[in-house]
């Protein structure tokens, strides 16, 4: 137990987050606590919603503490330990592939221009930058942003586009490492919908959390409509939630975003379409406000 406290201290205290922002140590105790109680007390195989061993299998267990931006996993099924998830590198190969153009903008965040100008005083959190779409555009507008994404290779390439730039890396999954009531704007283009229902509410949930009162979301999220990039297409696991080949993706219906942002202020939502890729993807634009 002396050993894993000293393993949290040493991660928070080498964690380094830009604009000084902060990271919730006793939040973080906490999830740590949650999940060393659940490893001890749970004989049972849990299947993750989001996490795969090489070998294949989702039966593992979630048993060590956030760490150098991965949890530690044992498999059930090949009895083997791991840390980075299987999902986080096959996201790196992706970006990795992808050249050092600047990717293709398609200028949605233009017309928030006026709740963007509300957080000129704060950084604008681009969650999920992926291909930096969002993060060039608001650095040319002059916000302060920090890219945050799953994938390192993302955030690396990020940087050789647009040169120096705060990046944060980490899975949604384990919380947002920003303090309550600190941010003003987070902005998440497309990267909302691989979740599981509970963990979709979960990180909802966080990104309440960090914002301040009448802070914004702006986002957009797959819909149930955008049948060439796979709505209704593989294995079911939800309601519009399927697995393909090991890859997940949700979809959204309007009644879904009502219930996910039930207790927000709705400013915006609208389903739209743009050519990606040379295919037509078929989204929800949503803004929304918290009380």
């Amino acid at each position: 137990m002396g050993k894993i406290k000293r393993e949290l201290t040493t991660f928070l205290n080498e964690t380094f987050i830009p604009f000084g922002l902060k990271i919730s140590r006793s939040a973080m105790l906490l999830e740590f606590y949650r999940e060393y109680v659940e490893f001890l007390n749970n004989d049972m195989v849990y299947s993750h919603p989001y996490v795969r061993c090489a070998c294949g299998s989702d039966k593992v267990f979630n048993y060590g503490i956030p760490k150098n931006n991965g949890r530690y996993f044992y498999c059930r099924m090949c009895e083997t330990s791991f840390k980075e998830p299987v999902y986080q590198r096959e996201w790196n190969k992706t970006y990795s592939i992808c050249g050092t153009e600047n990717p293709t903008n398609d200028f949605w965040l233009e017309k928030y221009d006026h709740l963007l100008r509300e957080s000129r005083e704060l950084p604008i959190i681009d969650l999920g930058a992926g291909y930096g779409n969002d993060t060039i555009y608001l650095k040319q507008q002059g916000f302060n942003t920090v890219s945050c994404d799953y994938s390192e290779e993302a955030l690396r390439r990020l940087k050789r586009l647009v040169g120096t730039t705060p990046t944060m890396c980490f899975n949604m999954l384990d919380g947002l490492p920003f303090l309550s009531n600190t941010l003003k704007t987070i902005v998440a283009n497309l990267s909302l919908h691989y979740f599981a229902w509970y963990d979709t509410e979960r990180i909802i949930e966080e990104i309440n959390r960090v914002l301040v009162k009448d802070g914004c979301l702006l986002c957009r999220v797959k819909s149930i409509g955008d049948k060439e990039k796979g709505a209704s297409q593989g294995t079911p696991i939800e309601e519009n939630y399927y697995d393909f080949d090991g890859k997940l993706k949700r979809f959204f219906d309007e009644k879904q975003l009502k219930n996910l942002f039930r207790g927000w202020n709705t400013l915006h939502r609208f389903e739209h379409s743009i050519i990606r890729f040379g295919k037509t993807k078929i989204f929800w634009e949503v803004v929304v406000r918290n009380r």
